[in-house]
């Protein structure tokens, strides 16, 4: 094992000789260096390895690190993330696999990560089978160095992601291909350009001015620690659309002076990123609006029946019935009467178990007793339940209204009641004494004062039930 000699950024040790003697090709090595180096920048860990891959046995091709011991005392700050992953490369080197160590991340690497780091190092298989005799460290000229140089060249000159150097001044000394499509202007253009120039017209997520002493590049010049994951939308020369991209940053240290010596700029365009960010929070923003200006009080829960929505009409309902005031992450059944916890959290567990629910329910309020028309709802992600979404609709007024309705209707059914019964005895009556005189032409034989008094007593009864009748409909009016 070897160390490659003046690397201020790295500390890169490979495999010099196989049992039969001979070194992995030059060009392939330089551009396994340039690929260790990016992902590195990238993925910000302590250490990224090339090993082979034999079983469970792993041996050591070539790795990257932060060289923590000749950075103490100086400021600069090693990555600080205790993960480790390793992902299987497709090509194989020696007749065995390969596969590259990441230790000391801060966060595993998703799957994308995983296929655009696999595409990178893919580019190393050509130079691997190049048709390059094998020859012996020692033996190494000033020819095949070039080549190999040649080589790091073209692995830049290729990169999807911008690489850019910066001298102590500030000055860009070097820029790829890649800068110069993202930044939209030529190489003469960006050479010798600074963070400072009037020319750029960079701007914060927010529209405010990103200044240039406050771009990446700089800051890291002035405290000598690398800066990572900056969003910056920049607008070059005349161009009136931005261009946003995320930027890492970090220095070089000259190991005689143990200052900054340059600054290794990353950066990749993430416009379009952007603007699916942006249309999902203008569709996000729509769905808030039609959410808070609905009359129902909606809230969703995760399976810990902890508060992950609220609407405002919910956080009012709280205040109201309990007199707390409930936000995101609080316990759901601390806002519920006591009385009704047991009965809620059995709701809640059944739509977990992918039921669809309705139920009413009551509450005692400052207004008074609310009714609710509740519906519950599971919610899924990726075909499994992670919570459940709640629907209330006050229905206190239409519980009036239908309380109303059911009075009137059994007044409704009293007067009916009087009308085809009560009042029709004394009617019969009259009506019978009506017909009587109505038959007899000889009144002289009739008991007139007796007829009457009958014809008296039957209309007093009528009229006490009409009164009765007009009593009982003035509430309906």
């Amino acid at each position: 094992m070897s160390e490659i000699p003046n690397s201020n950024l790295t500390n890169i040790q490979y495999l010099e000789s196989t049992e039969e003697g001979f070194i992995l090709p030059p060009d392939f090595l330089g551009k396994l260096k340039v690929a260790l180096w990016s992902v590195l920048t990238y993925e910000y860990c302590q250490q990224a390895a090339f090993v082979l891959v034999d079983g469970k046995q792993r041996t050591l091709i070539s790795k990257v690190s932060f060289d923590e011991s000749s950075r103490k005392g100086k400021g600069i700050d090693p990555p600080k993330g205790d993960l480790f992953q390793e992902i299987p490369l497709n090509f194989l080197v020696l007749g065995k696999t390969v596969g590259l160590q990441f230790t000391g991340l801060s966060q595993s690497l998703d799957r994308k990560n995983m296929k655009r780091i696999q595409r990178l190092f893919g580019n190393l298989e050509s130079a691997l089978f190049a048709d390059t005799p094998s020859i012996h460290f020692e033996e190494r000229n000033k020819g095949s160095q070039t080549e190999s140089e040649a080589k790091y060249q073209t692995l830049l000159q290729n990169m999807l992601n911008a690489v850019v150097y910066h001298d102590r001044s500030g000055k860009i000394t070097y820029a790829n291909p890649a800068a110069e499509r993202i930044l939209g202007l030529t190489h003469e253009q960006i050479f010798g350009k600074t963070s400072m120039d009037p020319d750029w017209k960079a701007v914060y997520e927010n529209g405010r001015e990103f200044h240039g002493q406050d771009h990446p590049a700089m800051q890291v010049l002035r405290t000598g620690k690398p800066v990572n994951n900056v969003v910056m939308g920049i607008q070059p020369g005349k161009a009136k659309k931005i261009t946003w991209i995320l930027i890492n940053a970090i220095p070089e240290i000259s190991e005689n002076s143990a200052e900054v010596s340059q600054v290794l700029v990353t950066f990749s365009d993430i416009t379009q990123i952007k603007a699916i960010e942006r249309k999902i929070e203008e569709k996000a923003a729509v769905l808030r609006s039609i959410i808070e200006s609905s009359t129902e009080s909606i809230w969703a829960v995760n399976i810990q029946l902890k508060l992950r929505y609220a609407n405002t009409k919910f956080v009012k309902f709280c205040q109201n019935s309990t007199g707390k005031t409930i936000s995101i992450g609080d316990p759901i059944l601390d806002f519920v009467q006591e009385d009704k916890r047991d009965f809620w959290r059995e709701n809640y567990q059944k739509v977990f178990e992918g039921e669809f629910l309705e139920i009413n329910d009551c509450y005692q309020t400052k207004k008074g007793i609310e009714h609710y028309r509740v519906n519950i709802n599971p919610v899924y992600s990726s075909g499994k339940i992670i919570g459940a979404s709640v629907f209330a609709m006050n229905v206190t007024e239409l519980e009036q209204s239908m309380h109303t309705i059911r009075r009137q209707n059994e007044r409704f059914r009293e007067i009916s009641w009087l009308q085809s019964h009560v009042i029709r005895a004394p009617l019969a009556r009259l009506m019978g004494l009506v017909n009587l005189l109505i038959d007899h032409s000889d009144w002289s034989q009739i008991d007139q004062s007796n007829l009457l008094d009958k014809m008296k007593k039957a209309s007093h009864e009528i009229d006490k039930v009409i009164r009765e009748i007009s009593h009982k409909s003035e509430d309906l009016m």
